[in-house]
């Protein structure tokens, strides 16, 4: 599918319609509702596209956020690989105590 939509814009023009404290108050309403969605998938009472579908909905939200703090694309993506980084190096801490428990 084609993107047909300009994903920066609609979220500027979703804070300037819905009002700043809206954002903030859809944020907890979509975490809620994905929260809601795992529970319910691992019960076997919605599919994996309900998921998804919450997924997007925080993501939107985020990118909402990030506009209404003006946390722009350079800082974001700073940070982003940072806590990649971050999170590799407490996995290997980790690789590395199971092995050493490992040994003979």
């Amino acid at each position: 599918m084609t993107k047909q939509y300009d994903e920066k814009n609609l979220i500027f023009r979703s804070v300037k319609a819905f009002g700043v404290e809206n954002q903030f108050n859809q944020f907890h309403e979509e975490i809620g509702e994905l929260m809601v969605a795992i529970n319910h998938y691992r019960r076997g009472r919605c599919s994996l596209e309900d998921i998804a579908v919450e997924m997007v909905d925080v993501l939107q939200m985020i990118e909402a956020l990030r506009n209404v703090y003006g946390i722009d694309d350079e800082m974001f993506n700073r940070i982003k690989d940072q806590q990649w980084l971050k999170l590799e190096s407490q996995i290997e801490k980790i690789e590395n105590m199971e092995r050493f428990n490992e040994a003979p």
